[in-house]
């Protein structure tokens, strides 16, 4: 994997984090039921997490990484 798609990876996983995000907030504000409302309100957080341990590997400088192909499972 060359650079460039690398980061089109994560640039991706970032936006579907923040999608994510956005519809667990939506959620949990519409629940009435208390339970439903803190489940959705925690998942939103997890998706904050993720979002924010991807925006710390996309300012990171990879070109010294080496990526080793994984054999098909």
């Amino acid at each position: 994997m060359d650079l460039n798609n690398f980061k089109e990876v994560i640039t991706f996983a970032i936006r579907k984090e923040a999608e994510a995000y956005n519809l667990y907030t939506t959620y949990s504000q519409l629940a009435k039921n208390p339970g439903i409302k803190v489940m959705f309100e925690e998942l939103a957080k997890e998706e904050q997490k993720h979002r924010e341990i991807l925006q710390g590997v996309e300012k990171k400088d990879i070109s010294e990484y080496k990526l080793e192909k994984i054999p098909d499972l």
